[in-house]
């Protein structure tokens, strides 16, 4: 009876995990329905893992990457290193956005000539990035290029990092209303910027 009893309790609460992962995945699916850049998941890009490879142990990370129609994201495989602080890991990452890809059908999101002056992590898991003014300066403009941009960077981030929980813009020290004008940057960024996975 008491096996029973215990078989019975295992699958209720595995009735209920699908249920509610059935529903996490609706509510998400529902609130980026009308989001304008869609994201193509890990594996769709071309994997980097020969270029650059770093010595000893390695990390392997999925970068943001924008398509080269300038109309959704996809990701590359790259390492970085492995032994390193959490610090200097994403340091290493953010470099990763602003270099060329090697495929001809990606290209960065992130304007020619930025650079990040320095980041910190603070205790809730929130990572402040310093980028250089060119990132406004040098940006094309536009809705849906100021969303890649935005997107590159907090996805990458947040994909690879569990211990980052939230991402805040900064330019030259500063905060900043928006990037190019348009999405509101006065605020931590704590999910993936998507819509629909096609």
């Amino acid at each position: 009876m008491e096996m029973m009893d215990k078989r019975s309790w295992f699958l209720r609460s595995v009735f209920a995990l699908a249920l509610i992962l059935s529903l996490g995945f609706a509510l998400y699916a529902f609130y980026y329905r009308d989001h304008p850049v869609r994201l193509i998941l890990p594996g769709d890009g071309t994997d980097d893992k020969s270029v650059n490879s770093p010595q000893g142990p390695v990390k392997k990370i999925e970068v943001f990457f924008a398509n080269n129609d300038g109309s959704s994201l996809t990701t590359l495989e790259k390492e970085i290193p492995g032994n390193t602080t959490l610090i200097e890991q994403i340091r290493t990452t953010i470099q990763t956005l602003t270099d060329t890809p090697p495929s001809q059908n990606l290209m960065t999101a992130i304007p020619q000539g930025t650079k990040l002056q320095s980041l910190f992590v603070d205790s809730s898991g929130i990572a402040y990035l310093d980028f250089s003014r060119e990132i406004q300066q040098n940006h094309i403009g536009g809705l849906t290029a100021e969303l890649l941009t935005i997107g590159s960077i907090v996805n990458t981030l947040l994909f690879n990092f569990k211990e980052i929980k939230g991402v805040q813009l900064l330019v030259e020290g500063s905060e900043i209303e928006t990037l190019a004008g348009h999405i509101d940057c006065t605020k931590p960024f704590p999910r993936l910027l998507v819509v629909e996975n096609k």
